[in-house]
């Protein structure tokens, strides 16, 4: 672990269309329950409003600096974004924000 990142928080705000952002979550916990070396320390489904992105943060500015996110949605993503400048998350050199990136490849497909 280069980093040595040991507790984190996970973030995400699925749509209602494609959910990939709720199977990432669970996805996430799978792996990092496996892996003794990292704990997470905060976890939310959060509403797409600014109020609950900035109560998230908040709450994730007492117990973690690492923060790993899924957005469904483009917007999302940047109103979360929008709400951790607000809070000074941005320029603070304390916080990491991990993005996943998912396109719905191979997601939601059972295999036979």
């Amino acid at each position: 672990m280069q980093f040595q990142w040991q507790e984190i928080s996970t973030i995400y705000i699925p749509d209602n269309i494609g959910m990939v952002c709720s199977y990432f979550q669970q996805d996430m916990e799978s792996l990092l329950n496996n892996n003794p070396n990292i704990t997470i320390v905060y976890k939310k489904q959060m509403d797409p409003t600014p109020a609950s992105m900035k109560e998230t943060l908040n709450k994730i500015k007492t117990c973690s600096r690492i923060i790993v996110s899924c957005f469904d949605s483009a917007v999302d993503r940047r109103n979360f974004l929008l709400a951790m400048n607000d809070l000074g998350l941005v320029e603070s050199s304390e916080y990491v924000l991990i993005v996943a990136q998912l396109k719905n490849q191979g997601m939601l497909q059972q295999s036979d």
